[in-house]
Order: C-alpha cells, then sequence, then structure tokens
C-alpha cells in the first residue's frame, strides 16, 4: 500500500479532468458535497466551466493554468489535482485563487462583498495537521476572519483510502465524499477495491462500467 502514492492513476491531472468532462453530475456532486461538509453556501445554477486543455508535452504552459473553473454571477470555483504537495504547490495554488479573486473586478467597477471565490483541492496526501477534508481563509493572527468570501478547501484522497483500503466494514459506512476521495487515491492494482467503493449508487451501471474502463485504459 505504500507504493500506491507513486501510481495513483486519477489525480494525474489530464485523467482527473477527464472525470469532470465525461460526468456532469460529477462536478455538481464534487462541489456541492465538499461545500455542504464544510458548511460553504454556494450558488449552483448555471455554472460556466472552463478545462486546462494545455497538452502535456507543453508542460511548463500547462501547470501555470489552473485545472478547472466553474463560475457564474455569484461564485468562482477553482479545482485542483495535486499529485506532488509541497509549498511551492500551495503557494501556486493560493496565488490562482487570488489573481481571480483580484481580477474578477475592473477598473471602476464596484465589488461584490458577498461573491465567493473557493479553491477545492483534491491532495495527495497533504500534512499531519489537516484531517481528511480541511477548510481554510485569510484570518487575522487571532483568527478572526479578514474577508468572508475566500475559501480554500483540502481533500486529502491518501487518508481516505487509507481508512477504507481493505476494510469492506467502513466502506459500507463510508461518506460517498470519502468513498471518491479513496477512488481518486486508487492505483492500477485496485479494480476490484474500485468497483467496492462505487457500489451502486456512485454511479449509473453504465457510468460504472465505463469508469472502471478508463481506468485500465
Amino acid at each position: 500500500m505504500e507504493n500506491e502514492r507513486n501510481i495513483s492513476k486519477f489525480i494525474n491531472n489530464d485523467i482527473f479532468i477527464s472525470l469532470f468532462t465525461c460526468n456532469k453530475d460529477f462536478l455538481n456532486f464534487c462541489i456541492k458535497k465538499i461545500c455542504g461538509e464544510v458548511h460553504i453556501e454556494i450558488d449552483y445554477n448555471d455554472l460556466l466551466v472552463t478545462y486546462n486543455t494545455i497538452p502535456i508535452n507543453r508542460i511548463n504552459e500547462k501547470f501555470k493554468q489552473v485545472d478547472i473553473v466553474a463560475s457564474n454571477k455569484e461564485n468562482v470555483i477553482n479545482i485542483e489535482a495535486n499529485n506532488v504537495i509541497s509549498k511551492t504547490t500551495r503557494k501556486k495554488n493560493v496565488g490562482y485563487l487570488m489573481k481571480m479573486y483580484s481580477e474578477d473586478t475592473d477598473k471602476g467597477d464596484d465589488y461584490d462583498p458577498d461573491k465567493i471565490f473557493l479553491q477545492i483541492n483534491f491532495d495527495n496526501g497533504n500534512n499531519k495537521n489537516f484531517g481528511f477534508l480541511t477548510s481554510a481563509s485569510i484570518l487575522t493572527m487571532e483568527k478572526h476572519p479578514v474577508v468572508d468570501n475566500f475559501y480554500l478547501v483540502f481533500l486529502d484522497i491518501e487518508k481516505c483510502y487509507k481508512k477504507l483500503y481493505n476494510n469492506t466494514e467502513k466502506i459500507k459506512y463510508a461518506t460517498k465524499m470519502e468513498r471518491w476521495g479513496a477512488i481518486l487515491y486508487c492505483g492500477i492494482n485496485d479494480i476490484e477495491l474500485i468497483s467496492q467503493l462505487l457500489g451502486d449508487d456512485l454511479l449509473t451501471m453504465e457510468e460504472k462500467e465505463k469508469f472502471i474502463v478508463k481506468f485500465k485504459d
């Protein structure tokens, strides 16, 4: 199991993005479930979604762009897949959201203090101070909010996987978000586990078959 981090398949950027492009409900599910877990209210209507389509052979250019952005008049939601966690990764991702936050208002326009800016990070492990799902914002040293419309959320897929790996009983009672987190961490030898984690309620039978075929590719 220790080697799974090196071969976790779905956290690869292009494969990760394809999960959202091939299944429209997956984006809404992830946003709704994660925001609900950390008590962030989001308007899910009329989200315009853009994806990072820069090919991997232009890697320097590709990694300067966000993975996924879903936005409407009320929200800007950035979704990132982080295969390697480091201070540079954190700085880069916070920079993405800061840039969107600052560029949203054109010169002369009134700033909308209620518009939510949210980044959801799917992390291939993060650090011991985070739980499997952790939220953050901009706070004073006394931990009072500086703004109330800027959020970062971190889902640790490694923790989800380790909690549910080889444990049918825990899978039975796990939340859908924990199961999806574990699935995203799965490696090439985890086909049977993926089938268990998907169960019969995460995807339709047709979607489940397509999902497993994609994983085997």
